[in-house]
């Protein structure tokens, strides 16, 4: 038998001297998902667009519970390779190493929920970015500064992926990383399949297994679910597949089993899967469960680079993963450290988006880009003309701006996605009319501008929290604007009491009373305005 044969903590160097915790190579790519449940993707109405790709998902899922990230990929030079380059910087990824391809596009895929078992998905990856990383384009990574690197078996499928593979395995080997293997075994990928079949899981391919085989022998971690573990040990029989496996690594081996959590393997493969370490998983109602194997990837090592040991690594693999199930997306439903030690201090949670805790905390993750404003000039309160805000931006006098309600979006567009304060005023009524209208308004803003809630409204706390969901549910930042409240503290108070946490606060001036309210807001708040401070230009 070949490979490291060390063990699942001993693998691993010491975090002394090397700032990253992991280096991800692998694919990267546009998510659009169906915002629409239950039918074809063929009659789907609206997308929502995320980051995807296994490697770029295990990047964030691990950045979000605590460690240092980076990201060794191509993307496109276009609006998706942008969102895929923004959401990871976002998330705190080290980005340096994310290359822009001047010819190939950002590979996308477009996909569905039918089911709580159905996720239909088109690939469109052909001559995509990512198939383009070469080996010149390691020359500036320090693997040095690096503990770990993981890499996606789908790196596996060309003859130039494998060159680069083959040598970022060999310099992180040269420099005392640990290398592990998200199998990450998509049919299409390998050209077995059409595009349109993205959701097949598994066809037998000893091209495929003999590929895989080359490399077994580098690793220290090896994942896969146990249709990946079928085509790297090359049968479908479990047992006869990590003995394969195991008889080209001393890896720890680490078989994902959906619901039922997973089992692993640190020696000799026994008789029975369940004399392995078996983790269970945790009872969950299901929304949509692609991504959950990369939710599993990043908890278990994230546990595994924490020192966690190989129990609580899975066992931490096991909780990200299911809170992933239930939401929809795949990187952007990775929970963080916080979100985790709740949901496993109450030993799991069935809907973890129905607990209000769990949702404040998800929402808080991976702002856009926002100052708090520090000049007069940078508030523009009561509709100042276009073109004399258009010459401030112009001339670096202004870090953000507020506008008047307006649903003219060409009188916005230039502000938008270049980090400005931009929030919208809105018009609350009191029916089912004015409700479905102000969704509607509110679901066409880009997601960088901030829902501006003031005046009376503010003292009705249930409009609070309804206006509160509608941000959750089109992911926009609240601001609640307290200056013309008769009681500031008493109004922040009552709103916190309900629960509702807005990423934004203004007041016409703080005291010590507010301040001692706004303090207890947990996740803290990005800011607050404090008009009386704000000095003019």
């Amino acid at each position: 038998m070949t490979g490291t044969g060390t063990s699942f903590a001993a693998s691993l160097p010491a975090r002394a001297g090397r700032e990253t915790d992991l280096l991800c190579i692998g694919r990267g790519i546009a998510d659009l998902y169906a915002d629409q449940l239950g039918g074809r993707l063929e009659d789907a109405i609206s997308f929502s667009a995320y980051i995807g790709g296994s490697a770029t998902n295990i990047c964030v899922g691990v950045q979000r519970l605590g460690l240092q990230t980076a990201m060794v990929l191509r993307v496109g030079d276009d609006h998706m390779g942008r969102l895929v380059r923004e959401t990871l910087a976002r998330n705190g990824v080290d980005t340096r190493h994310v290359l822009s391809d001047p010819k190939a596009p950002t590979p996308l895929c477009i996909l569905g929920v039918r089911d709580a078992g159905t996720f239909p998905r088109d690939l469109f990856t052909e001559g995509g970015a990512y198939l383009n990383l070469a080996e010149t384009d390691l020359d500036t990574v320090s693997f040095d500064g690096a503990r770990a690197l993981l890499i996606n078996g789908s790196f596996f499928a060309t003859d130039s992926l494998r060159r680069t593979s083959r040598l970022a395995i060999d310099r992180a080997r040269a420099a005392g990383c640990a290398v592990a293997l998200d199998i990450d075994y998509r049919p299409a990928l390998w050209g077995l399949v059409g595009h349109g079949s993205g959701e097949s899981a598994y066809v037998e391919s000893r091209h495929v297994t003999e590929a895989f085989a080359d490399f077994l022998p580098e690793f220290d971690l090896v994942v896969g679910t146990e249709e990946e573990i079928a085509i790297v040990g090359g049968s479908r029989d479990d047992l006869a597949a990590l003995r394969a496996i195991r008889a080209r690594s001393g890896a720890t081996i680490v078989l994902k089993r959906g619901p039922l959590g997973c089992v692993a393997f640190e020696g000799e493969i026994p008789d029975d899967l369940e004399q392995g370490l078996v983790v269970p998983g945790f009872t969950i109602k299901v929304m949509n469960t692609a991504g959950a194997g990369d939710s599993f990837m990043a908890g278990l090592v994230a546990g595994w680079l924490n020192g966690q040991g190989l129990a609580e690594s899975c066992r931490l693999g096991n909780a990200c993963g299911a809170i992933n199930v239930a939401r929809h997306g795949c990187s952007d439903s990775a929970p963080s450290d916080r979100e985790i030690a709740v949901f496993l201090a109450q030993g799991g949670i069935v809907r973890p988006d129905s607990n209000l805790q769990m949702r404040n905390l998800h929402a808080s993750l991976a702002p856009a880009p926002k100052t708090v404003p520090t000049a007069l000039a940078d508030l523009r309160l009561e509709g100042t003309a276009i073109e004399v805000v258009q010459q401030g931006v112009d001339q670096g006098r202004i870090d953000g701006l507020i506008w008047p309600a307006t649903e003219d979006f060409a009188r916005l567009a230039p502000f938008s996605g270049r980090g400005l304060w931009l929030a919208r005023g809105i018009e609350v009524g009191s029916g089912l009319a004015d409700g479905i209208r102000l969704m509607r308004q509110i679901r066409s803003w880009p997601r960088d501008h901030v829902i501006h809630l003031g005046g009376a409204t503010v003292e009705d706390a249930e409009t609070v929290e309804s206006i509160a969901e509608i941000a959750r549910e089109t992911r926009h930042e609240l601001v609640i604007d307290l200056t013309r409240a008769a009681h500031p503290p008493m109004v922040a108070a009552a709103i916190l009491r309900r629960g509702i946490r807005p990423e934004w606060w203004m007041v016409a001036a703080a005291d010590a009373e507010l301040e001692a309210v706004l303090s207890a807001q947990d996740p803290a708040p990005r800011g607050m305005i404090d008009l009386a401070k704000v000095a003019a230009p």
